[in-house]
């Protein structure tokens, strides 16, 4: 359940997420080569078999665009082989012209790079420790981490650049795709089906925080071959490496990656927004990875108190020259939203996130003129996660619980009706606008009390029954939503949802454990954004470190490597929206509201902004790439 400022994160997204390291004081290249061109919009290629010395060009699943109609006809498929989409219907709804209004691209781009000043952020929890990058998933690496390769971040566009980034190019970074670019690999070839050719950039260093005791810090392709040897074989994103048969550190600055059969997404999970660098002598080191920050990020750990404050530092000695572009970064711990807000208000914070319904917004554009305001229909898919036990196992009871959640009405309390429902897999892999409507999710998505409740006494529970929501939310959109939820199951079936509130670290553990007690209302980011076809099984495939309730489908298990393994964008479409149709039957998932958010960002800032794989000016966000117009450290 979301914890964020505005409702808009989950509980447990902060629970996995930072801070770090208050049990320890933080001590504080050559120019590389120009890198290959960087791969287009994700859309998975025929195996080539001669060799290239391009980039492998990322195996994805959408694929180009269908030109749009003139007249919308009635439904057609965005993407070959993907689902048909509504246009006409959805452009009817409010979030559509909402969306539209505060679109990205409605902000200017900035044309020189600002130096200085620093970013505040809130957060409504700040537990006292970090997430484990190799156990756990979380969508900040790029605050926290370094990373193997990135996503086109930002208002402008980091296509096709390195070591500079005193300018924009003119074009706004791409809202959708995941259009991969470098990081730590500054260029990449695939010259046959199984095989990747990393180039590691050179002068990437370790910091020089114990237990790192090197003299040579330098990050070497060794370095990389091991780690990833080792989330192949412990780690939570374990199941993206499963086809490797070999990481080899061809020379000082070469990874070469074996596969024993084709793997589609394949370059897109090396971008994942969780694989985050880490070093071996913190893995050897017992509760390193998840008390100290080993890595090679844009800014460092500073200083901190349990549940109050953290103050990240920039990293003079960040591998991307020219980034980041603040000194520092301060993430203060508000629980009260209204403190929140009073926050912003009175420019002690420099951005927050908005959930409620939009006409909430004209609060901001009357206290700060000037105010920035970015709509995102990114990932936040949010949904139940129910134990598969006692009554929750029994589908026709999942089937029951989803037919009386009245979305329409949630979403509208809640919302002013700005919420959709999410799919599991990244809606831009059925094409950039696809969103699903109610329609299309069936017949256990209509709210329809009555046959809810046949539902239910013929699972054997004529009389209702209880359970729990395991959460560590208390406020906000969402938790209302939870509150409605509890009401409505009482009243139309005699069901009995108590809260069961946890703090955040506390709620974390218990997911991860698969510990939680009934239902576990969730964001899918939390684990991971699931912003491709790959990530949203990991939590469903059998044996998965991430299948926290333990399901074992064959038609998912089965589902799954058949999507892994096809290369024609069409065909993966297909599977993937079969995967989606069926998954909306058996609702391991118990999904119910897409959460479309506002970043509210101060005047004076420039170049942050949502992107569909990641959120923009949190602690889970692309913070190298904020700048801000002026120095503003003495505000």
């Amino acid at each position: 359940m979301s914890t964020h400022i505005s409702g808009r994160r989950t509980a447990l997204l902060f629970g996995t997420l930072i801070v770090l390291l208050f049990t320890l004081a933080c001590a504080k290249g050559e120019k590389a080569a120009a890198p290959a061109q960087t791969s287009a919009p994700v859309a998975a290629p025929a195996p080539t078999p001669a060799a290239t010395t391009a980039p492998a060009t990322p195996a994805a699943p959408s694929a180009p665009q269908t030109p749009r109609p003139a007249t919308p006809t009635g439904p057609t498929p965005l993407v070959p082989g993907g689902p048909p989409f509504d246009r006409a219907g959805i452009e009817k709804t409010t979030f559509w012209a909402v969306w539209n209004q505060y679109h990205q691209t409605k902000i200017p781009l900035w044309t020189k790079a600002k130096y200085g000043g620093e970013l505040r952020s809130v957060t409504a929890y700040l537990p006292t420790t970090q997430y484990n990058p190799l156990k756990q998933l979380g969508d900040h690496r790029a605050l926290f981490h370094g990373a193997l390769l990135n996503i086109d971040y930002g208002l402008c566009s980091l296509q096709n650049r390195n070591d500079d980034y005193t300018t924009c190019p003119g074009k706004y970074a791409n809202n959708y795709n995941r259009i991969i670019t470098p990081s730590a690999f500054i260029g990449w070839e695939q010259p046959n089906a199984t095989t990747y050719i990393f180039r590691l950039r050179k002068g990437v260093l370790w910091p020089a925080i114990p237990p790192m005791a090197r003299q040579d810090r330098e990050v070497t392709s060794a370095d990389i071959a091991w780690m990833l040897d080792i989330i192949k074989n412990e780690g939570a994103l374990a199941p993206y490496f499963a086809l490797v048969t070999a990481f080899e550190a061809v020379d000082r600055y070469t990874v070469k990656i074996t596969l024993s059969a084709p793997h589609a997404e394949f370059m897109v999970n090396m971008a994942n927004v969780s694989l985050a660098l880490f070093a071996r002598e913190c893995y050897e080191e017992k509760d390193c990875l998840v008390n100290k920050q080993v890595t090679p990020a844009p800014f460092l750990f500073k200083s901190g108190t349990p549940r109050g404050s953290a103050v990240f530092e920039k990293n003079p000695e960040f591998y991307m020259k020219g980034l980041p572009y603040l000194d520092r970064f301060k993430l203060f711990g508000i629980t009260d939203p209204a403190a929140q807000k009073a926050a912003f208000f009175t420019g002690n914070v420099t951005v927050i996130h908005q959930s409620g319904p939009p006409r909430d917004l004209e609060e901001f554009k009357k206290q700060v003129p000037g105010v920035k305001i970015i709509a995102a229909t990114i990932f936040n898919g949010q949904a139940m996660r129910p134990q598969l036990t006692g009554p929750l196992a029994d589908v026709r009871v999942r089937r029951a619980l989803a037919m009386t959640m009245d979305h329409v009405s949630l979403w509208e309390v809640a919302y002013g009706g700005y919420a959709y429902l999410p799919t599991l897999v990244s809606r831009h892999t059925f094409g950039d606008e696809f969103f699903m409507t109610l329609e299309q999710a069936g017949e256990w998505y209509q709210f329809n009390p009555t046959r809810a409740k046949q539902l239910l006494t013929e699972a054997g529970y004529p009389d209702g029954f209880t359970t729990t929501f395991t959460t560590s939310s208390s406020f906000g959109a969402l938790y209302d939503m939870l509150l409605m939820m509890q009401a409505n199951w009482k009243k139309h079936l005699n069901v009995t949802a108590n809260l069961k509130r946890l703090d955040a670290t506390a709620a974390t553990a218990a997911l991860y454990a698969g510990q939680w007690e009934g239902l576990y209302p969730m964001g899918c980011y939390i684990p991971g954004c699931w912003g491709g076809g790959d990530e949203p099984f990991l939590q469903m495939i059998k044996g998965a470190p991430l299948n926290f309730q333990k399901i074992d489908d064959p038609k998912i298990n089965d589902l799954y490597l058949k999507q892994r393994s096809e290369l024609d964008p069409g065909k993966r479409a297909a599977l993937l929206w079969e995967y989606e149709q069926y998954e909306l039957t058996q609702l391991y998932a118990i999904r119910y509201s897409g959460l479309m958010s506002f970043l509210v960002k101060q005047p004076y800032s420039l170049n942050c902004a949502p992107q569909q794989m990641s959120w923009c000016g949190d602690t889970d966000s692309p913070m190298f790439v904020e700048m801000h117009d002026y120095d503003n450290t003495q505000k």
